[in-house]
């Protein structure tokens, strides 16, 4: 997510803003309400001959609202091939969860999550089924 903080406050084209939200949907799982930040640059990703490209003050504060979310977040790691990595996962009758952490010697660095809600009809075998597939999902 350092990244991030390189981009400039007003983005100068669709291919910057592009690549802005490119970063920003890495972290996207772990960003609250990310698709309120993100509602406002839908038009400006339509860009057509006759809608032209159109930055306007509002672009700006979002632009620094989300570099500032992704500023606050936890360090999210990129796994690399030789890493030693591990899946937490968690499910009950109506969801279910994966996390996978990347190992280092000073402990461990989140690097993607998932999680799904979901309903079922027979609790008991749906839970063990549920926590099976949660794992091979989270890998």
């Amino acid at each position: 997510m350092e990244k991030i903080r390189y981009f400039p406050d007003v983005l100068k084209d669709m291919k910057y803003l592009q690549s802005f939200l490119g970063v920003v949907n890495f972290a996207g799982i772990f960003i609250k309400d990310l698709a309120k930040y993100k509602k406002n640059f839908r038009p400006l990703l339509k860009e057509t001959e006759s809608a032209k490209w159109k930055w306007e003050e509002i672009h700006t504060q979002r632009v620094r609202e989300l570099k500032q979310v992704c500023n606050n977040l936890s360090k999210l790691a990129i796994p690399q091939d030789e890493d030693e990595l591990v899946v937490y996962t968690d499910a009950n009758d109506y969801r279910w969860a994966a996390m996978l952490m990347k190992m280092t010697t000073t402990g461990e660095e989140p690097c993607r999550y998932t999680r799904v809600v979901h309903r079922t009809t027979s609790p008991s075998v749906a839970h063990q089924r549920e926590r099976i597939l949660c794992s091979l999902e989270g890998i």
